[in-house]
């Protein structure tokens, strides 16, 4: 990852940074520490189904959908040079997809990402008061993309199922439902949970 330089931040302790090792040090500890997942450990034992892998057409619209002039990742490929490639990038393209699928592993180049800080308000040596934003390569976005898809499907179905048989249920069953009408909220958000957690478990690592 590449780390962005602020002047003099402060450490965790509230000491003033100053050497380049140094800020790297603190804004890899401060960004590591914001984007780890604690939930997720200790559950790759449970089994999921595993999903097909992505078809051809699926990348192809992915990548057309890409827009352009959008910054690059760390490996500095503008998404105009995947559209301009072709058939040849599409079909290249699709087989990494499939292989990463089939392995269930991603990438190490594609985990390479640049953060980048907006400062907000207050003390902009407290790394706290940056807004981060990630810059990730086009084709590990492609691949994101597309299984960022079929959980909003996957989502769309399972809510759709449960306010199926919501609509199903005998009166006495709906006076659990206030008078605000939280059934479906509640629905929502029990059906985004698990699928979450499957999510979770799910993605190639």
């Amino acid at each position: 990852m590449q780390w962005p330089f602020v002047l003099e931040p402060q450490s965790a302790t509230g000491k003033n940074v100053t050497k380049a090792a140094q800020v790297a040090d603190r804004w890899k500890g401060y960004c590591e520490d914001l984007y780890r997942d604690e939930e997720g450990k200790g559950n790759e034992q449970k089994c999921w189904e595993q999903e097909p892998p992505p078809l051809r057409s699926a990348v192809a619209r992915t990548i057309r959908q890409t827009a352009s002039h959008k910054a690059t990742g760390p490996d500095e490929v503008p998404a105009e040079l995947f559209k301009a490639g072709g058939e040849t990038v599409l079909n290249r393209m699709h087989r990494i997809c499939v292989a990463i699928w089939e392995i269930g592993e991603w990438p190490e180049e594609w985990t390479f990402s640049t953060f980048i800080p907006l400062p907000k308000k207050g003390d902009l040596k407290q790394c706290a008061n940056y807004r981060t934003i990630t810059l990730v390569s086009h084709e590990s976005k492609t691949l994101l993309r597309i299984i960022l898809e079929r959980i909003r499907v996957k989502t769309e179905t399972k809510i759709a199922d449960f306010d199926h048989e919501g609509d199903k249920r005998s009166n006495h069953e709906s006076q659990n439902t206030d008078a605000q009408g939280t059934r479906a909220p509640t629905t929502t958000l029990y059906v985004l949970c698990g699928l979450q957690e499957g999510v979770r478990l799910y993605l190639p690592r």
